[in-house]
């Protein structure tokens, strides 16, 4: 390998291992702030929140550096290239002691990655869940203050359970 590939390949290395720690570390701020959801902790919330879009704009660089060093691999590689070489194809034409290394490294993201989709996945299934819970309160709530569903088919309130809605006003 010339100094150049050389220099991209370490480079690429040491922004996936920053990679996988940036994930990991956006991954304990998840689940803390799904700790403080739970808990009903609005101040941490907005301030993991903060920490959350940190982390994002953060790997959103780093993408933009992995990119741009795959580009330049490309280069050196397949200089007739459209577009950058995915880091599999790149990993092929590298000694096997790197190409090891990178293929690691990648899985590991991918890993990392994987699992933080999966809490992704769990916290918006329960939003979902208590959404639709505090749906069904609100409906049964403006039905009660409508009069709908207060009465029966014959029109008299029901034998079980008399709803009873009364207002009053504050105003002078």
């Amino acid at each position: 390998m010339d100094n150049h590939v050389t220099r991209c390949v370490t480079e690429l290395e040491a922004l996936l291992i920053s990679m996988i720690e940036r994930q990991r570390l956006w991954l304990a701020v998840f689940e803390q702030k799904t700790g403080a959801m739970r808990r009903g902790d609005r101040k941490l919330m907005a301030a993991l929140t903060t920490q959350e879009k940190d982390h994002l704009a953060a790997m959103g660089e780093m993408e933009k550096r992995r990119l741009m060093l795959l580009g330049e691999l490309t280069q050196v590689f397949r200089p007739d290239a459209r577009e950058p070489m995915r880091l599999v194809e790149l990993a092929q034409l590298l000694p096997e002691a790197t190409r090891d290394r990178l293929l690691r490294l990648r899985q590991d993201l991918r890993a990392e990655m994987k699992r933080f989709r999966e809490q992704l996945g769990s916290v918006r299934q329960a939003s979902e869940s208590i959404l639709r819970h505090v749906n069904g309160v609100m409906e049964t709530v403006v039905a009660a203050a409508a009069g709908v569903a207060t009465y029966t088919s014959a029109g008299r309130p029901p034998q079980a359970a008399r709803t009873t809605l009364s207002t009053f006003s504050m105003t002078a």
